[in-house]
Order: C-alpha cells, then structure tokens, then sequence
C-alpha cells in the first residue's frame, strides 16, 4: 500500500517538474534542447540570465569584517533621467545595504563592497554614470564612525 503511494507522489513530482519547465519556457526564461544522444538540456536565455541577477540583486548582502580596514567606500553618481528606475534601484538598495547618504548622489559605507556596487551597476547599466572611491579619510566623520561603531 505505501509503495502505491510513493508513486503516486513521483508522478506528481514529475508533473510539477514538468509544468515549471513549461511555465520558464512559455516566459522565454529557458530554451530546451534535446542533445543528439536524446537527452534534453535546459539552458537561460538572455531574459533568464537577467531574472537570476534580479533574483541575486533582491538577496545581495555586504559581508561586514570583524575589524573595520580604516577606509571608506564612497559611492558617487550622476544618472541622467532617462536612467530613473536604475538610479532609484541603485538608491534604494544603498541604503537597504546600510550606506550613510552624505548628500544626494553621495554615499559611504565603511566595508569592501566594491563587486556588489559594481553588480548593481552592471544590473541596471550604470558604469558610465557611478565612481567608487575609497578614502582613508573623510573630514568630521565622527558621526559615521559613531554610526557603524568603528570607535
């Protein structure tokens, strides 16, 4: 009796499986293509590729070291307007991220973060628009490193 029951949530497996391969192909996520051996590979298309980075850019998080390096990462940009949604994406994951706004297009964070800028900055097309610094010194930082607790 149990083992009807296994295979009836194999078959069940198998049709989920099959429905969200459907489903990524039907969205043009995914090309399927059967190999000359008959077996099948799945493979990203373009717009997949992109749904993963959206997928990355929602969970990206800065990995914070136990002991502060004594720099800090300034972000700066000037995105034209015809760039808005990537320059308030850019925005509003800088301050997810817990970067300090030191004015409008101006912010700091106190740990190496230069891939996942430069991810966030590939992900909306950004590169021509956004410079990151990195300063061993900021004058009247007090609140900053009170912020961060760097004392």
């Amino acid at each position: 009796m149990v083992g009807d029951n296994d295979g009836f949530h194999e078959v069940e497996q198998r049709r989920k499986l099959s429905q969200a391969f459907w489903n990524l192909k039907k969205n043009r996520l995914v090309i399927i293509k059967q190999k000359t051996d008959g077996t099948f590979v799945v493979e990203l298309t373009e717009k997949g590729k992109r749904k993963v980075k959206e997928f990355q850019f929602v969970d990206l998080k800065i990995p914070i070291p136990k002991k502060w390096d004594g720099k800090w990462r300034i972000i700066i940009f000037d995105i034209p307007n015809k760039r808005t949604a990537g320059r308030e994406a850019l925005r509003n994951k800088l301050k997810a991220l817990d970067f300090s706004q030191l004015q409008k297009s101006v912010w700091v964070f106190p740990y190496p973060c230069e891939a996942e800028i430069e991810f966030i900055v590939e992900l909306f097309k950004l590169f021509p628009y956004v410079q990151i610094i990195e300063a061993t010194k900021i004058k009247n930082d007090a609140s900053l490193r009170k912020y961060y607790r760097l004392f």
